[in-house]
């Protein structure tokens, strides 16, 4: 399933008149070209914003030759704005502006076509979304989310979008005209400013930020939830420790072993600790939790269920295809867990992540698949960016430097006429016999099988 699935694709007569428009989504996030926690922390940091086109097959667009640079900005001279990016975005909207009405003319086959676009998207996380949307851009108090009229003390009595008010585009109207009239109106309504992309035509600021699994999921919900999930563990069942879960850790044989999640902390008891990694480690952990403490769970471990409904939810989540079925599951899913979760470990640790989930069946019924939003392959972008810094040691107007050598590669791989070739996919598949396979292989399928073969 793609965006062209979706509910907000069939709606919008602009794809029903131009059949082959290009569907541009884009990202937008910050990126530290030095060690992040170095000498030159925040000096040398930068705003990207990407772009890919979503009528590429869904087995092209993690390949980082089709994620394509769109702009390159110091970080500083946005917060010098403080975060209006109105002067930034002007050449871009300036862009998507006659792409979107005039289009442009290429020659495809020696056939001279005209070809719009239309944006469908911008991938972010909270933060960078609410700066860019015009909504606040805290959270530990006022509105804290972009889809709903919802207050941060109500998170935790709230488990389903029925109880909650939506924005609608005329309540934005509204609350755009009210911020204008008394700038303490932004305090009220949790809108900071208009949104720039609104100079597009036909452009929704409330339908144009989808949520991102990897900042909500991989990075919020998961450790949070997990992080919770092991303090009560290790206070009800005695034969559980950290020590335990860590020489589970280094025991377990992974495929990519970069994913081997991080060593947990020997304070998890405390509200300050945290669960390191990266989003692929923490994904890792939560997916191999059953492995390395499933044989210490007692039966009818509350806080157990808590996961197990967590992980319900992600495999619908993250599934590459969401049926109607699936998604009025997913709706009961959300409402159950925010609850269980609430009265398991108290309604103060649930975050503005989890709430997030409550309006994820609607958003995937608007969106198609949820995946094909995330931020997971757009992020892999920044390390051609850091190599590229790192090995140029020159950081003058280290922007140009950096967006002039990333075009000459564009440029470079796109020469060649075999990009899209079908012999760059893998399909079809063959038998084999079990015995045949990799000792490592045998090992990890009698694992996941639980097969005594």
């Amino acid at each position: 399933m793609s965006f062209c699935d979706s509910e907000l694709f069939h709606s919008d007569i602009f794809f029903s008149e131009n059949p082959s428009v290009l569907q541009i989504q884009l990202y937008v996030d910050e990126v530290e070209l030095c060690n992040p926690i170095g000498a030159k922390q925040g000096k040398h940091k930068v705003t990207a914003f990407y772009f890919l086109l979503g009528n590429i097959p869904s087995e092209f667009r993690s390949k980082q030759k089709f994620i394509h640079l769109a702009l390159l900005i110091e970080h500083k001279f946005i917060k010098m704005a403080e975060y209006d990016y109105t002067e930034v975005l002007r050449p871009l909207i300036y862009d998507l502006n006659v792409l979107q009405r005039e289009g442009i003319e290429v020659s495809v086959n020696g056939l001279r076509q005209r070809l719009k676009g239309k944006l469908t998207g911008i991938s972010a996380d909270m933060l960078s979304a609410h700066a860019i949307g015009g909504f606040q851009h805290y959270f530990h108090t006022g509105r804290i989310c972009r889809f709903c009229m919802v207050d941060k003390s109500e998170i935790g009595n709230n488990f389903s979008e029925s109880t909650l008010r939506l924005r609608t585009p005329e309540i934005h109207e509204y609350h755009l005209a009210a911020i204008i009239y008394s700038a303490a109106n932004k305090n009220v309504y949790s809108v900071s400013k208009k949104c720039d992309f609104l100079e597009l035509d036909n452009f929704d600021v409330l339908t144009a930020f989808p949520p991102d699994i990897m900042h909500d999921l991989f990075e919020g919900i998961m450790p949070v939830t997990l992080k919770c999930v092991i303090k009560h563990l290790l206070r009800s069942c005695n034969t559980l420790s950290v020590n335990n879960i860590h020489d589970s850790i280094n025991k377990i044989h992974l495929i990519n072993s970069s994913n081997r999640p991080c060593q947990l902390p020997k304070n998890n008891a405390s509200d300050k600790a945290h669960i390191n990694g990266t989003a692929a480690q923490k994904l890792e952990l939560f997916l191999l939790f059953p492995q390395l403490v499933g044989n210490d769970v007692p039966h009818g471990n509350i806080s157990w269920e808590v996961y197990l409904i967590l992980r319900e939810i992600c495999d619908i989540v993250i599934a590459p295809i969401a049926d109607s079925d699936s998604i009025y599951i997913l709706e009961e899913l959300v409402a159950m867990f925010l609850k269980t979760f609430s009265e398991v470990f108290g309604s103060k640790y649930i975050i503005p992540k989890m709430h997030m989930l409550v309006h994820y069946p609607r958003l995937i019924r608007l969106f198609g698949p949820l995946r094909n939003f995330w931020c997971l392959r757009f992020e892999s972008k920044h390390q051609y960016f850091k190599k590229a810094a790192s090995n140029g040691r020159c950081f003058k107007n280290i922007t140009k430097t950096l967006s002039k050598r990333h075009q000459m590669l564009q440029c470079w791989e796109m020469l060649t006429d075999d990009m899209l070739l079908s012999s760059y996919t893998v399909s079809g598949n063959a038998p084999r016999f079990f015995h045949n396979l990799d000792v490592k292989v045998q090992d990890a399928i009698r694992l996941l099988l639980n097969l005594d073969i």
